[in-house]
């Protein structure tokens, strides 16, 4: 047996990352389509297509809720082991979609074509955006109607060759109607939750290569993402309570000139981001020489060392409990200043700006123990999380069922598993808590027949020394050897109390190891099986036998059918079985989806490669064949 070890390490710092490992969604009504329309190819009956940025996506995961009640899942990436978080939004564009209708000429005239599309994704090149529409000299204008799930700054960004102009409710937020390449814009917008927003995207080619996207990041996300429409999969940031920050909100005044004594404006602000280039703080306020000051109380739940960074052209002033730890009070262009305070508690904070001439920007950004370096925003929102984890080769992410999964609105965490490895496999542990801090709580070496499986508190491993029970949170350093070697493991599961280990010819299950030669004909062996509660679906070289255990040591046939050959050279190639809908009898080996239909197998879904799935609220499933999102319609 390899070594064990049990790491009890403080939390890794959060960080960004905009890639994002993207997934396969299947929703329930795609098994209950007629088995006539399954020869046809997915895009007749997907949602939407599109291929993960990073390409290398390993597997799909869920995780259970954040703290904002979002259903997360996971992926992660092959080459890097980095974990991306993904979740069906609420908010984004509402209805069917966007509304585009193409045009000819740069100056939106004569219209060519109408059709909706769920989102602005147009990586045109050389070729046409759509049937019927020229390759150059062509214009389009975009129409929907968007709504969010919290208050906060929305960033809005267009990737555009050539122009682009961007409204919402009516007002011009980008404005960029010229020839250009490949270029990105932002514009940052203050919505609230509960309204809708009339978005209008226009857009036109000249000529050469051509390319358009919009896409959003929402108050506490990490990363951008492109604007869908809502119910669709998509990149989110796993979000924790913030619990440190400005008490309520930034109480905001804005003076005329220099010396903060000419006060023209109040008001309440989230944060403190501002680009003064392009529009000044308020209609009615001048661009220039101008001032402001910006009073809070910080909230400090944990005593430490705290810095803050200030970005600002021109001058700029902070305090904190009336004393100057920043004082830069002259023109300037665009320059960082920080320094360091030791806090035991809440603090009163004070922040004073100036903009004599020329660029205007001001931000205030603040780090301490346990916190990465963020905006300094209100506490009582949500932070984004992303784990650092750098593994190597990783093969799975390992999750509790769905029902043990963690919920950090009501203070369960988070719990996963990576393995990772070759020759020699690496089962690596991690926790997220609900005050946003990742753990890692174990590992275990072994080799790379290495499988495992969450119960409630322990888990359960086999590989070959055998089959083990280990607690990762407790101090014990050896596991629990539930039985010795006995050959290859083809399907592991646990439900409720009991551990169950298929093998080609028994069943070990309540610590007992029950044969199968009552159902099993000579010479024939499971190739591979999963677990339904406590019955049992194994697959052989011929055929798929439905069982459950009987009295003593028996084992009752339900059912049985024929197998396809197609199906079994899955399970010959190493392909392992898995139930993705127990209610309807559906199940997942290599790239097909099958069910059992009455006493016939019937395969409902075939992708281009072998697939990756997790069950949580919805069934979801990664094409590693093609890398390949594949999101079908719901009810």
């Amino acid at each position: 047996m390899k070594s064990i070890s049990f790491n009890h390490s403080k939390a890794s710092r959060p960080r960004s990352n905009s890639s994002s490992s993207l997934t396969l969604l299947l929703f329930t009504t795609v098994f209950l389509l007629p088995v006539a329309l399954l020869s046809r190819s997915p895009d007749d009956f997907a949602k939407s297509i599109m291929e993960t940025p990073s390409g290398d996506a390993a597997d799909i995961a869920y995780l259970g809720v954040d703290g904002a009640g979002q259903s997360i899942f996971a992926t992660v990436s092959y080459s890097e082991g980095v974990v991306g978080f993904l979740a069906v939004a609420d908010d984004g564009i509402q209805g069917k979609g966007f509304a585009v209708d193409f045009f000819q000429g740069k100056d939106l005239g004569k219209r060519i074509k109408s059709e909706i599309r769920n989102k602005l994704y147009m990586p045109m090149g050389n070729g046409s955006p759509a049937d019927g529409v020229p390759r150059d000299d062509f214009s389009i204008r975009a129409t929907a109607t968007l709504k969010v799930d919290r208050p906060g700054n929305y960033t809005f960004i267009t990737r555009s060759d050539d122009g682009v102009r961007l409204y919402l409710d009516g007002k011009r937020v980008i404005d960029q109607w010229k020839p250009m390449g490949t270029t990105e814009f932002r514009a940052t917008v203050p919505l609230q939750s509960g309204r809708n927003y009339r978005i209008q995207l226009e857009y036109f080619e000249q000529g050469g290569p051509g390319h358009l996207e919009l896409l959003w990041q929402r108050p506490g996300s990490a990363a951008p993402a492109h604007l869908t429409t809502a119910g669709v999969l998509s990149p989110v940031s796993l979000l924790v309570p913030e619990t440190r920050g400005i008490h309520s909100t930034w109480a905001a005044e804005y003076f005329k000139g220099n010396d903060l004594k000419q006060s023209l404006l109040k008001r309440s602000e989230n944060q403190i981001d501002h680009d003064f280039n392009k529009v000044g703080p308020a209609p009615g306020l001048p661009r220039t020489d101008f001032s402001a000051r910006w009073t809070g109380r910080l909230k400090i739940p944990e005593p430490g060392n705290y810095t803050f960074y200030t970005t600002s052209d021109d001058g700029v002033r902070l305090f904190i409990n009336g004393k100057a730890i920043i004082d830069e009070w002259r023109g300037m262009a665009p320059t960082e200043h920080s320094a360091q305070v030791r806090l035991d508690g809440d603090a009163d904070i004070v922040l004073e700006y100036f903009q004599g001439g020329g660029g205007a920007s001001i931000q205030l950004e603040w780090e301490g123990p346990g916190s990465a370096r963020t905006i300094l925003g209100p506490a009582g929102g949500f932070r984004a999380l992303q784990p650092d984890l750098q593994k190597n080769f990783v093969r799975r992410i390992l999750t509790p069922a769905a029902a043990q999964t963690g919920n950090l609105r009501k203070g369960i965490p988070l719990r996963f598993a990576l393995l990772s490895g070759g020759i020699e496999s690496e089962l690596s542990l991690f926790s997220v808590q609900p005050d946003g801090s990742i753990k890692r709580t174990g590992s275990y070496e072994g080799y790379s027949g290495l499988q495992a499986i969450f119960e409630e508190d322990t888990m359960i491993l086999a590989d070959s020394a055998g089959l083990l029970r280990f607690r990762p949170h407790e101090t014990m350093q050896q596991p629990e050897i539930l039985r010795e070697d006995a050959g290859e493991i083809k399907a592991l599961c646990s439900s409720g109390s009991t551990v169950s280990a298929v093998y080609s010819r028994e069943i070990y299950a309540n610590s007992t190891n029950l044969s199968l030669q009552s159902v099993l004909n000579d010479g024939e062996e499971i190739l591979t099986a999963a677990c339904l509660n406590s019955d049992v679906l194994v697959l052989t070289g011929s055929r798929m036998l439905f069982l459950r255990p009987a009295a003593g040591s028996e084992w009752k046939l339900l059912l049985q059918s024929p197998v396809p050959d197609s199906l079994i050279r899955s399970a010959q190639s190493g392909s392992r079985l898995q139930v993705l809908q127990p209610e309807s009898k559906t199940f997942v080996l290599g790239k097909f989806i099958f069910a059992w239909q009455e006493k016939d197998l019937e395969v409902l879904f075939t992708a281009s490669g072998p697939l990756r799935c997790a069950v949580g609220p919805i069934p979801v499933c990664l094409d590693s064949g093609s890398a390949q999102l594949l999101q079908f319609p719901a009810k």
